[in-house]
Formats: structure tokens, C-alpha cells, sequence
């Protein structure tokens, strides 16, 4: 059944909103829709005496939660000699709390009671015993508002409250309640009414106000209030005050869609044919129409995004109920994939046009973002990235710490008379001596074949160590922060069957990733990144097999070719040339920023001489 309520307190020449009107008065599934789960509960509780002392009702907008406080607090109260019959809504008490006459149901708007102050009162309030009815009922509707001052002030009453006062907080927005107030309350989450059960209880009260309202009108109703009964309660009277116009009075989809600034089916299914045939064109006339037409573009784009959503799933193989004829047509016109991205780009539509200056503006952008990027097909968009091979003379990849130059003089005294700069054999610490075989690990890689295959697979198999050498190091540095800072100074090589080679710019580097375990944390991120496994080796430049497509992509990054060109160098003198420090692999004197971050990564390795030490890059 359905009474109206509150016909006596309606003011003269005003009529009271039908959500206010046909609040729930009973716990049956035609009153209180789309909420069985809490119903049933309740009753239970009622029917057995197990009512809590305090309550969290959440969940979205004009789902039922403080009409369901309501309903609990008639219920606890009434006077029926059966629980199971509880709220009569004849009893003394239920004709009061149904009247809004009850001073023991207190509804408290936590927006504009959210201070300290105020909960403090609330505290001392509690103390007084009813007055009218057995129990005390404080509804606090929109508890999230409250502040963190007022729930510690409030923490205390909420746990143990007098035995005559229970506690029903409501909110849309469980999460920014405080945790040791939420785990003092019994939660119920109010869920979305399903729009069966809205259309249905929407039709039911139409008829009993009299309205003429088409079906057609009411499913449009009930997709716009997005599982809210208060919204399409709202939006119903709305359109039956506008249907005064209309000769017999009648609700009608034309009136419907005018008075709620909606779009015809065919402007969302063109536009959509125009993401099929992949015209820019055509689609961006659409818009334009809708736009010419006065229509509001956040209701074209929803439905728009309502029916793009339907057809992913037919195309994806559910059969959902908005499914028809047409949407099965336009779903085996593409991709799974390109729908997919199709319903990202304009997922984000609403919010875009709310706060853009342009409405159309989001939904060109979506439209022609959807078309530029779309995958061709399911294939291709599962395929690995395709990156080309690199032709600069730019590596694919900049280190981390990348050595700079020292900045070109234009006369260096000092390297022109390598006389002045006396190397004395027996003073080591004056000269650091070149680095020495035993220097490298124990077990060494293989050795580096004498000429590259060239072969068209390892052409392919480099392209893709090239295009991932980022991710590898990505993945490298989740396991071994030390490792991916060692592997920030190298560069891809060349591939050689299944050997990779990995050009290193220092000995250093080279004799540490070279270390049996260092080698395999790269070569099993290798493996996740490429899908192949692939031995590696760290080689310095003058070891790499030659290979012109690498030469190419990768330029030399020794310290010996900073500043100096591709021409081979001078005859040494002395043992030393005249355009390069005194060694070929010693860094810059000085304890520079490059040093200084390698030395911080490495103090944790086992270095342990200060000469060793020093001659990190």
C-alpha cells in the first residue's frame, strides 16, 4: 500500500513533492524498493528485541537511508503486540512519528551541526530520558561533515549511550568517518535501486496520483536519476506540471526529452557510425547539430557513453537488457580494442564539459582522439610496441648520471708539454695504474665472436632490446636499486644469436654488471621485457664486434671521446696523447657530481681500498 502522508501540515496552495508525499511507512519490498537486504535485517532485529545501540546507513543519494532511520526508530516505538507487525502505523506512536509530532526523534544536519560546540550539547542532551516514546532517536544525516574534534567529543556517548537512546548516523561518503567511530555502529550499505524496481514503484504512484505517463518516459526517467528514487520522484513531478501545455495532459517522450534537454536515439547512433567508418567529418557534424539544435551536451554525452558502454558489451559477448537490434549491428563493426579506447576517451566527457567554457569542445576532442589513436585491430593493440631503429647519433636512452664535458679551453699549457708532467714509476699514488686482468670477475662472459650475424633476426631482436631498454631498467631497479644505477652508463651493443652485448663506459662498470649474479637480475629482466632469454656480456667499445647499424645507434660514451671527433687520434707521445688526459678511462680530476653519485650508490659494495675507490666514475 501506498498512503500519502503529511496531507495535514501541507500549507495551503502548495502541493507536497511526491518523494516527500510516499516516504516508506513499512518495511515491505513495494515501500522501501531496492533495499531487501536492510529490511530484512531490520526486522529480524525488531522482531527478535536484538536492536543495536548505534547505526551506519551509507550509500548513494535518494537510496533510502533516512527514510529507513525513520522507519527503524516507528518501529522500535510501536505499541503492536506482534513484532512481526511492526510499524502498524495506527498506535499512538507511529501516528505521531508519521505526523512529525514525536520530540524523541531528533534528525540532526551534521552540515550545519558539525562543531565541537555542538556535539557537546548533543552530549548533555542524551542524558534526559524520553519523553513521549520508549526509545530516543538521533538521526545525524550527513555524519562525514562532522569534524574530527567533534566524533573524539562524540566517541565516548556514541559507545556506551544511556539504555533508552540509540544512534543512527547516515552519509553518502563512508570513508571520511573515522574508523573507531564507524566499528561502534552496525553498517548497512544502501545500494543503487536497480531501475526495474524504479520504474515499477514510479508507475505505481503515478497511477495513484492520476498522472499520464508513458512507459517510454518512465524508463527515460529512471536511466536519468542513476538508481536515485528521490531524483526521479522529482523529475515526475516536473514533467507533469509541464504537461499542463499538452492537450490531454499526457507525459510523452517528445515532452520528456524537450523538458529535460535530451537528444533523439539517431544523433548518438550516427555518431557512433561515424567511429565506424572512421569519418572525422561526418562525426563532427553530429556534435555540431546537437549543439545548433540547443540540445544539453552533458545529457547527449551520457547517453552517448550509456550506449557506447552497451554496445562494448555486446561486442565483448554479454547480453545486457538495453541491447537491441541496431546496438548488435554497430557492435560487429569494430574491435573489442577500439571500443575499449573508444569508451576511454569519452569516459571522461561529463566532467570535461561541466567545467570546460566550450561544452562541445570535450566531445570533438573525444571524438577525434578516439579515431587518431584507435588500435587498427584486437591484434595490434596486443602486439609489442614497434619502436624503429635508432639513426641519430643520440642514444635511445640517457643515463641517469650522464659525465659531462669539461668545457673546451682554448689553450691547454699543460697538455702541450707533457715534459712538465713528470710520471715517476716508483711514486704509485702520483699515477693510477691502468686496470689489470685479474681485475675482472672470476668467471668472465664468453667471449665476444669476431664479426656480428647480421642476420635479419637479430636485427629484429636488437629493435626490440633497444625500444624496451627503459623498461628493463625499469624493472631492474625494483629488484636492485644498485644494479640499475650501475646500468644507467650502458647501452645496447648488438645481439648475436642469443648473446647480447652491452656497451659499458668504464672497466669499472664493465667488471661489476659482469658479476654472475648482476647478470642474471638483468638478463631475467630482459626476459620479461623482450620474451626472450638472452645471455649478456658488458663490454667496453673497443671489444664490441663490429657492427655499423649499432655504431650508428649508439655513439661512443667513453671518457676518452668527450670533446673530440670521429678522426682517429694522434701518434701518443710519452705515452700519452696530446688532445686526452694522461689515462684513457680516468674521469675528470676532481670529485665532480657524477663521482660523488656513483660513489654514494656503490658504498654499500664491497670497495673497500681508497685508490680503488677513487677511481670510480
Amino acid at each position: 500500500m501506498l498512503p500519502g502522508l503529511g496531507d495535514a501540515d501541507q500549507a495551503p496552495g502548495r502541493t507536497q513533492s511526491l518523494y516527500r508525499k510516499y516516504r516508506p511507512t513499512t518495511f515491505e519490498d513495494e515501500e522501501l524498493v531496492g533495499q531487501e537486504h536492510v529490511s530484512r535485517t531490520l526486522r529480524n532485529a525488531i522482531a527478535r528485541g536484538r536492536v543495536a545501540h548505534a547505526y551506519l546507513f551509507c550509500g548513494p543519494r535518494g537510496t533510502g537511508k533516512t527514510s529507513t532511520a525513520r522507519l527503524l526508530a516507528k518501529a522500535v516505538n510501536c505499541l503492536h503486540e506482534d513484532p512481526e507487525q511492526r510499524p502498524c502505523n495506527d498506535c499512538a506512536s507511529c501516528v505521531a512519528i508519521n505526523n512529525g509530532s514525536a520530540t524523541d526523534i531528533v534528525e540532526i544536519d551534521a552540515a550545519s551541526n558539525r562543531g565541537i560546540d555542538d556535539m557537546r550539547d548533543l552530549r548533555e542532551r542524551v542524558n534526559y530520558a524520553p519523553v513521549q516514546l520508549r526509545t530516543k532517536f538521533y538521526i545525524i544525516d550527513e555524519a562525514h561533515q562532522v569534524t574530527k574534534d567533534a566524533f573524539n567529543a562524540f566517541l565516548k556517548t556514541l559507545e556506551e549511550p544511556p539504555p533508552s537512546t540509540t544512534f543512527i548516523l547516515a552519509t553518502t561518503d563512508p570513508d571520511k568517518l573515522p574508523e573507531t567511530i564507524a566499528s561502534r555502529c552496525q553498517r548497512f550499505d544502501f545500494r543503487r535501486i536497480p531501475r526495474e524496481g524504479m520504474v515499477a514503484h514510479m508507475r505505481r504512484i503515478a497511477d495513484r496520483e492520476g498522472i499520464a505517463i508513458d512507459d517510454d518516459v518512465l524508463e527515460i526517467v529512471a536511466r536519468r536519476a542513476t538508481g536515485s528514487l528521490r531524483d526521479g520522484l522529482s523529475l515526475i513531478d516536473m514533467l507533469a506540471t509541464a504537461a499542463g501545455e499538452q492537450s490531454d495532459g499526457r507525459i510523452d517522450v517528445a515532452l520528456a526529452r524537450r523538458m529535460l534537454g535530451m537528444t533523439d536515439d539517431g544523433w548518438e547512433y550516427e555518431l557512433i557510425r561515424a567511429l565506424a567508418d572512421r569519418d572525422v567529418t561526418a562525426g563532427l557534424a553530429v556534435i555540431g547539430n546537437v549543439v545548433d539544435a540547443g540540445h544539453d551536451m552533458r545529457s547527449f554525452g551520457r547517453r552517448l557513453l550509456e550506449l557506447l558502454r552497451v554496445v562494448m558489451l555486446v561486442r565483448a559477448g554479454a547480453d545486457p537488457v538495453e541491447s537491441n537490434e541496431t546496438v548488435r549491428e554497430l557492435a560487429g563493426r569494430f574491435e573489442l580494442a577500439q571500443l575499449l579506447h573508444i569508451n576511454r576517451q569519452f569516459s571522461e566527457v561529463d566532467f570535461k564539459i561541466r567545467s570546460g567554457s566550450f561544452p562541445q569542445l570535450p566531445l570533438e576532442l573525444a571524438f577525434i582522439g578516439s579515431l587518431v589513436e584507435q588500435p587498427g585491430n584486437a591484434a595490434a593493440a596486443a602486439a609489442p610496441a614497434y619502436v624503429p631503429p635508432v639513426t641519430t647519433s643520440q642514444p635511445p636512452s640517457t643515463p641517469r648520471f650522464e659525465p659531462q664535458p669539461r668545457a673546451a679551453q682554448p689553450s691547454q699549457p699543460v697538455r702541450q708539454e707533457p715534459a712538465a708532467r713528470s710520471i715517476e714509476p716508483e711514486a704509485p699514488s702520483a699515477r693510477r695504474p691502468a686496470p689489470q686482468p685479474e681485475a675482472r670477475p672470476s668467471s668472465p662472459p664468453p667471449a665476444p665472436p669476431r664479426a656480428a650475424s647480421g642476420s635479419a633476426g637479430d636485427d629484429g631482436l636488437m629493435q626490440r632490446v633497444v625500444a624496451g631498454w627503459e623498461r628493463i631498467r625499469t624493472e631492474v631497479k625494483s629488484v636492485d636499486r644498485k644494479v640499475e644505477a650501475l646500468l644507467a652508463s650502458t647501452d645496447p651493443g648488438t645481439v648475436s644469436g642469443d648473446q647480447l652485448y652491452v656497451i659499458a663506459a668504464y672497466p669499472f662498470h664493465a667488471a661489476k654488471l659482469n658479476d654472475t649474479r648482476v647478470r642474471g637480475i638483468v638478463e631475467d629482466a630482459i626476459e620479461r621485457v623482450v620474451g626472450q632469454r638472452l645471455n649478456t656480456s658488458f663490454v667496453l667499445r673497443d671489444e664490441l664486434p663490429g657492427s655499423p647499424a649499432v655504431t650508428a645507434s649508439s655513439p661512443d660514451r667513453s671518457p676518452s671521446s668527450w670533446g673530440r671527433s670521429a678522426e682517429p687520434p694522434p701518434a701518443p707521445v710519452n705515452g700519452f696523447h696530446e688532445d686526452e688526459p694522461p689515462f684513457d678511462d680516468a674521469p675528470p680530476p676532481g670529485d665532480d657530481e657524477f663521482t660523488r653519485n656513483v660513489k654514494n650508490v656503490l658504498n654499500a659494495e664491497d670497495v673497500t681500498d681508497p685508490d680503488e675507490l677513487a677511481r670510480v666514475p
